[in-house]
């Protein structure tokens, strides 16, 4: 199922929620795990909003 550009933004979105309630909760066995989910979504959100994530690294302060 491929789903619309507003409903893949959402669904992103809402997974970067889920992520963070888990990297909360994580143990320390858990930690990379949790933060390399979190870093795909960062990577993908870029792509969701016509960007390059080298177009966002040298805004990061």
């Amino acid at each position: 199922m491929v789903l619309a550009e507003s409903d893949f933004r959402a669904a992103l979105l809402a997974k970067l929620v889920e992520e963070d309630q888990e990297l909360q909760a994580a143990r320390a066995d858990e930690l990379l795990t949790v933060l390399a989910n979190v870093m795909e979504v960062f990577d993908t959100m870029p792509q969701v909003h016509k960007r390059s994530s080298s177009s966002v690294r040298p805004v990061v302060t």
